[in-house]
């Protein structure tokens, strides 16, 4: 599993594909926070409904699953396609 920063989180949605597989954010405190901090790097329209982040994107369509831990925010998995 991968530790990163938020400021990571933009190379991590190549096209319509979660590229970053699990991963834990750090700097950020809560699932709302990471669901803000994604629409605002990826410039996207994002959801949130409990342990689930969705992402609208460039014809894309990402959720991820994820979950607080006690070292921060983790995305478990990432699931995307083409819409």
């Amino acid at each position: 599993m991968k530790v990163m920063s938020i400021a990571e989180v933009k190379e991590c949605l190549e096209g319509c594909k979660w590229t970053c597989g699990p991963a834990v954010f750090v700097d950020v405190k809560d699932v709302g926070e990471l669901a803000l901090e994604l629409k605002r790097a990826l410039e996207a329209t994002v959801y949130l409904n409990k342990n689930d982040i969705y992402i609208v994107a460039d014809n894309c369509y990402t959720v991820l699953t994820v979950e607080k831990g006690a070292t921060g925010i983790t995305v478990r998995e990432g699931l995307s396609w083409g819409i």
